[in-house]
């Protein structure tokens, strides 16, 4: 499942980062432009993955949750 949001904000995240590192070594900001890119794909990747695992982990502990309150009814 693809996450629009989590993938926008994990691009601006990884070119955020890679900004800030060349700002931090008084480098032009866009000295290596593909690193940016590099950033962003990967940040990209890394916040839908996580977004993914939540709702699979929310799902997870709802079924948990569900056994849990069958087995205090009985």
């Amino acid at each position: 499942m693809v996450f629009p949001g989590a993938i926008l904000a994990g691009a601006a995240f990884g070119a955020g980062v890679k900004i800030f590192m060349n700002a931090a070594q008084k480098e032009p900001i866009m000295r290596r432009p593909w690193e940016h890119l590099i950033g962003m794909v990967i940040g990209g990747v890394v916040f839908n993955q996580a977004r993914h695992l939540e709702l699979q982990w929310q799902k997870e502990a709802s079924e948990e949750m569900e056994k849990i309150r069958l087995r205090l009814k009985q």
